[in-house]
């Protein structure tokens, strides 16, 4: 723990050590720590997210672009997990949202998304988006995207922003948190709308 190893890590080589006394024979039973607690999220404030609204509008490739306006401005507006956002399919674009298959043994739910959003949403799949799925929504060249290359596409746009702790979620917590005061001037919403909104 001194030299920097965190207590999860700690805990997991200990339980490692006791199965490998279990393996040999010898009963040992060695302690857990608890882990460190969580640090308070980082939440993007209005102009982090207005930059990165700016450097996709300076991404030359169109192709590009429209499927990082999709990425982006559904983890912005619709406050969905990343996880969620993997596995949404072109059926689950809806006329004033996205249907979202929770990750979380929670009931689907129906997301509301911005005018301008769902038409560059129908722009990406009938002009720019690879058909190697015939599902998925968010494609490459060889199939649905995956999970890991939605997360490395996040952090490098953080990187390039000089955001280096932008990650998926961040957005979830700028999209709850906009709703309670109010997205963009609108109306804030009652916390249970954004709980189940959430």
């Amino acid at each position: 723990q001194k030299s920097g190893k965190k207590r999860k890590s700690i805990t997991e080589d200990m339980i490692c050590l006791e199965s490998w006394f279990k393996f040999i024979g010898k009963d040992v039973s060695l302690p857990r720590l608890k882990k460190e607690p969580a640090p308070e999220p980082r939440i993007p404030t209005d102009e982090e997210i207005q930059k990165i609204w700016d450097y996709i509008g300076h991404i030359h490739d169109r192709a590009t672009r429209q499927k990082y306006t999709v990425i982006f401005g559904i983890l912005i507006y619709g406050g969905i997990r990343i996880g969620e956002l993997h596995r949404l399919n072109v059926e689950d674009i809806l006329e004033t949202g996205i249907r979202v298959r929770s990750e979380k043994m929670e009931r689907d739910r129906i997301v509301g998304l911005p005018d301008e959003l769902l038409k560059s949403i129908r722009e990406y799949v009938q002009f720019y988006r690879p058909t190697s799925d015939q599902h998925a929504l968010i494609t490459s060249e060889r199939g649905r995207v995956t999970y890991a290359s939605l997360r490395t596409t996040v952090k490098k746009v953080g990187a390039r922003l000089g955001m280096g702790w932008l990650h998926a979620h961040s957005f979830r917590h700028y999209c709850a948190t906009s709703l309670l005061k109010g997205f963009q001037g609108e109306k804030p919403l009652d916390i249970r709308w954004v709980q189940i909104h959430m």
